[in-house]
């Protein structure tokens, strides 16, 4: 907070690639018309994304919106560098760490979720694909 008009602000960095996957700590410095300077910190999280919806190897959660099981489908069969799959809303509501290594089929009970948007972040040693999928009852 400043009573004195702002002359600048400037971010430590702004723009993100591949290379910046994970945590990455951006300052924000602040200059007013007298020369004062403030700074602050925060930390901005890059997750790098196994496939695309465009992709038509995507890997899907079917059926959406669901009435108590999902199924996540892999294209040819599961990533075996899956680590965990989280499913959230504002929080981390489940974490699954038992993966099945075969098949190209993950099925998971969602029963107990109210109806709502929920999000499956599935975590392997090659990035972070996020998906929704809906539970409607």
């Amino acid at each position: 907070f400043d009573n004195c008009k702002i002359e600048s602000m400037s971010l430590s960095k702004s723009t993100f690639g591949r290379e910046d996957n994970g945590d990455n700590e951006v300052t924000l410095t602040v200059i007013d018309m007298h020369g004062n300077e403030c700074t602050g910190t925060a930390t901005v999280r890059v997750d790098i994304i196994l496939s695309s919806p465009e992709n038509k190897e995507a890997i899907i959660i079917y059926p959406n919106p669901s009435q108590g099981i999902i199924h996540i489908a892999f294209p040819k069969m599961i990533d075996p560098e899956l680590k965990y799959i989280e499913i959230l809303d504002s929080k981390v509501l489940r974490t699954l760490n038992d993966i099945p290594t075969t098949g190209n089929l993950i099925p998971i009970d969602v029963n107990e979720f109210a109806n709502g948007v929920y999000l499956v972040r599935l975590t392997s040693l090659h990035g972070i694909l996020n998906l929704k999928f809906m539970v409607k009852k």
